[in-house]
């Protein structure tokens, strides 16, 4: 994701940040361990206004897009395992 283009500019893109949560993937893990990988992802909300829910779509198409490629990335690696 660091390498995509998003509209004109690179995202600040960080791995390993500890973040409190993380039950879904922990949960997926523990009862599918051979047949799924979950990620936690975080996604500062910057394509939207928080206070009123506002969308901004040509943000959110973009992230969109942005995390459509690191999905295909990802299951691209892991069909190589």
């Amino acid at each position: 994701m660091r390498s995509h283009d998003y509209l004109g500019r690179r995202l600040d893109v960080r791995e390993n940040v500890k973040f409190f949560g993380g039950q879904l993937p922990r949960w997926v893990h523990e009862n599918f361990p051979h047949s799924v990988c979950a990620m936690a992802i975080e996604v500062k909300k910057f394509f939207m206004n928080e206070w009123t829910g506002e969308l901004d779509s040509t943000q959110h198409h973009a992230i969109e897009q942005a995390l459509a490629g690191a999905a295909a990335a990802v299951g691209d690696a892991l069909e190589k395992i």
